[in-house]
């Protein structure tokens, strides 16, 4: 009867049933009438937790076609304590599934259940516990808690080197995470020393093409590359991409990221047509095997959007950030940290296209959400480079005293964070030279124009786009009759 009234369908092999919402609380109210509702939370629990499995890329479609039923686990906690064990795990395995996919919401929601759980039947320092706070702690960092995690991260390495060891996966995986927040932070090279402790240890542990290695090279290659030193991060990401098209395949999601990190470093170092072609193949896959509501397939919609805007595309650039920007807020929320990176660059590229005004209320947008929302602290190397882009939006307005003003505090400061040889610290140095020039100090700015191409000689190499810019401006200043004193 309930079939013939479309209350209940049977697939086509018969082994799956789909049940309307009011017979499914029908039938609840019926086994707790009956006293056999726990019974049936057992079966439930045992048979998920026998069929969900590993959360591993080739285990990804059985995984996405039993997550609903985890979900549902979610809401029917046990009361045994054997059970309620089972339920901690499956929701566990649940929560590091939903971090693959970008699913911050139903990671946090599961590994606190998992967590708290695990504490009331084992303790806060057993294994199992420890594994949960790490993904609670991950969560944090996602959700831009960065103060937060490292606390949380420092106490949780400390207790798993002391309860599991120093070479105990938990005890890497927790010192990985530390570094994590630290690199989120901008604190790089603290970050540094923890990435190449991590990365010795997996080396030693699990050999030098296992994917927990690799990961922690490419962290450790990202870290570099937030200090500026482009090449040897380049060296890196080449290395971590062979061996993971050798190891895991072209199509997995990790290969992908790789190719996406490496297409950046090509765009720093200005080579942007080898970027573009990598991104176009990297997004593509991406949007195949993530979807385009994926944080990682939006991360290289953003570096795409970015190799565009570097070539004169800008019309190319602002439609795929205006896209990452609506898709951002929608899934992650308007307030997540993730919001800014699409909003700082599409006022960039609105800065590109004259469009002075919309770039200048973006960027005050982005430092007033930082401020107000993210709480970041101001001498983060974020909100350096977002100032440094609302000086940059002054100068072309012409407003050379706010730009002066505001391009002297990011140099003292990013020579202090950065250090002076930084490529970010010596573009302050070059815009802040063009906006004294433009305010009739001819002097100061070729002076400070000469300190920038010298360093930017060393560091960069005399063939980097940006060395060559530099140059090109000097030799006009030079040839307009001024020069710098000794």
């Amino acid at each position: 009867m309930l079939r013939e009234f479309s209350f209940i369908s049977v697939g086509d092999n018969g082994s799956v049933f789909e049940m309307h919402g009011l017979v499914q609380l029908a039938t609840r109210n019926w086994l707790k009438s009956t006293g056999a509702m726990e019974k049936w939370k057992r079966r439930f629990i045992d048979i998920l937790s026998t069929e969900f499995p590993s959360v591993e890329y080739e285990n990804w479609r059985t995984c996405q076609r039993l997550f609903p039923h985890v979900r549902s686990a979610a809401l029917q906690r046990p009361e045994s304590r054997t059970d309620l064990r089972e339920w901690a795990s499956l929701l566990h395995e649940g929560a590091r599934y939903a971090w693959r996919r970008g699913n911050t919401a139903d990671m946090s929601k599961m590994a606190t259940m998992a967590m708290k759980a695990r504490n009331y039947l084992l303790g806060p320092e057993h294994e199992d516990s420890l594994n949960s706070a790490g993904i609670v702690g991950l969560t944090s960092i996602l959700e831009g808690k960065w103060d937060q995690a490292e606390g949380l991260w420092s106490n949780l390495q400390k207790s798993c080197e002391r309860v599991l060891g120093k070479e105990h996966s938990s005890t890497i995986t927790s010192t990985a995470n530390l570094a994590f927040a630290f690199w989120n932070l901008g604190r790089w090279q603290e970050a540094e020393v923890l990435g190449l402790q991590v990365l010795e240890t997996r080396q030693k542990v699990l050999g030098p093409e296992h994917p927990e290695t690799l990961t922690s090279m490419m962290n450790l290659a990202a870290t570099i590359m937030s200090q500026g030193r482009w090449h040897e991060a380049k060296d890196l990401c080449l290395q971590i991409l062979e061996a993971r098209q050798k190891v895991l395949g072209s199509g997995h999601p990790d290969t992908l990221i790789a190719m996406s990190n490496l297409a950046s470093i090509y765009c720093k170092l200005g080579r942007w047509s080898e970027a573009e072609k990598i991104e176009v193949s990297a997004l593509e896959a991406q949007r195949q095997v993530l979807g385009l509501e994926h944080p990682d397939t939006l991360v290289t919609m953003c570096n795409l959007a970015l190799t565009f805007r570097e070539q004169g595309k800008l019309e190319e650039s602002e439609a795929l950030y205006l896209q990452a920007l609506e898709i951002t807020r929608r899934v992650l929320g308007a307030e997540n940290p993730e919001v800014r990176i699409p909003m700082t660059n599409l006022a960039i590229t609105y800065l590109r296209q004259g469009r002075l005004e919309e770039a200048e209320t973006l960027q005050v947008q982005v430092l007033d959400m930082c401020n107000k929302v993210f709480k970041i602290k101001k001498d983060h190397p974020d909100i350096l480079t977002y100032m440094f882009n609302l000086a940059l939006t002054f100068q072309h307005q012409g407003r050379w005293e706010m730009a002066e003003e505001l391009e002297m505090e990011v140099l003292e400061t990013r020579k202090r964070v950065l250090g002076p040889e930084h490529p970010d610290t010596l573009a302050t140095m070059a815009n802040l030279a063009k906006t004294l020039r433009s305010s009739n100090r001819e002097t100061d700015a070729l002076v400070l124009m000469t300190e920038c191409v010298h360093l930017r000689q060393q560091k960069l190499g005399p063939d980097h786009p940006d060395t060559k810019s530099a140059s090109i401006v000097l030799h006009q200043w030079q040839e307009d009759g001024v020069h710098p004193y000794v």
